[in-house]
């Protein structure tokens, strides 16, 4: 078949390219109507998010569960316990290991298990998570706070598993469809944090205790996930979602280990581009940033407010503002 040849299947065109490159480009005639799939997309990028940033902004609530519990104070960094000192660390980690390992692991052997599926799978795990973490507030845990020290951390490793798994397949998804998706996917992840930021100091605001902030933590992060798989259900159905995501051909099914390293020697200097601006990420990251305290003391301003907005609320919009302005660029050989 020639490069130009053009097809019509109910409604929908679709142009074949040679035999190389095998590429279908679905091009559908109607609309999206009410913006069901950009929505969609908005509503997949805010569930990426949602779990890792309701985990770091409740940072008030684990420095009350790894008090002294014999002790009054909790918050200050000079009366800091063992457990509170090394848990920013301990979280950076548990997030990131598990992160890199799954993001390895599902684009080597994803393709044994549809994209549709695992979306599901890990919103439905990360679902799951958030609902034991849920539970353990009501507990009183200061007899056994280093296992659950041990125990929050394999629930956010198991988070961030399911996370990666998340993203990978999501991945697969939206490239099927118009380029907007993914700006709209990119705006939902940034409007996550700003949504955290803004909860935790209404909370402030209206002055409630840690484990009720909590509590509003989590249950809002269990209902964001619930309303996206319902939203899914929903919005896969639409016929303007069924025509893109039914493009095959474009996209490799089978990828080893073997063709990640030929790829990357390819595309070399945006992986130390992108290594750079992660470690810069990480270095800035809220779990860190939280450790910081205001010089001032003794007004609302420094012991209330400062590091909702100065650790999260300032990071999520500057976050956000980035992920907005990067999705208008559509020039980027400059950087490499």
């Amino acid at each position: 078949m020639k490069p130009t040849d053009i097809t019509k299947e109910k409604g929908v065109y679709i142009i074949e390219e040679d035999n190389n490159t095998k590429c279908r480009d679905k091009i559908q005639l109607t609309k999206d109507k009410y913006c069901v799939v950009r929505i969609l997309f908005f509503t997949m990028g805010l569930v990426h998010f949602v779990p890792f940033t309701f985990f770091t902004t409740a940072n008030d609530y684990w420095m009350y569960k790894f008090r002294d519990a014999d002790n009054a104070i909790y918050d200050t960094s000079e009366n800091r316990t063992t457990l509170q000192a090394h848990f920013s660390a301990a979280i950076t980690i548990a997030t990131n290991v598990p992160l890199v390992a799954f993001v390895l692991l599902t684009t080597t052997y994803g393709h044994y298990v549809s994209a549709r599926k695992r979306v599901y799978y890990s919103i439905v795990l990360m679902l799951a998570t958030f609902i034991i973490s849920t539970i353990f507030i009501e507990l009183n845990t200061d007899g056994w706070q280093t296992e659950f020290f041990i125990l929050t951390m394999i629930l956010i490793s198991i988070i961030n598993s399911g996370r990666a798994v998340y993203r990978i397949s999501i991945f697969e998804i939206i490239p099927k469809f118009p380029s907007c998706s993914v700006a709209y996917f990119l705006a939902g992840e940034g409007l996550a944090g700003i949504f955290n930021s803004m909860l935790q100091i209404l909370s402030l605001l209206v002055g409630t205790s840690t484990k009720t902030s909590a509590l509003i933590y989590f249950i809002s992060g269990s209902a964001v996930m619930l309303f996206a798989i319902g939203f899914y259900n929903f919005g896969e159905r639409m016929t303007y979602y069924k025509a893109y995501a039914s493009t095959e051909g474009y996209y490799k099914k089978n990828i080893t280990f073997k063709d990640i390293i030929e790829s990357s020697k390819i595309i070399w200097p945006s992986i130390i581009i992108i290594l750079f601006l992660y470690i810069a990420q990480l270095t800035t990251s809220p779990s860190i940033t939280s450790l910081v305290k205001s010089e001032a003391s003794g007004n609302v301003w420094s012991e209330t407010y400062f590091v909702p907005v100065i650790t999260f609320l300032l990071n999520n919009v500057c976050d956000f503002i980035g992920r907005t302005v990067g999705s208008k660029v559509s020039k980027v050989n400059f950087l490499i």
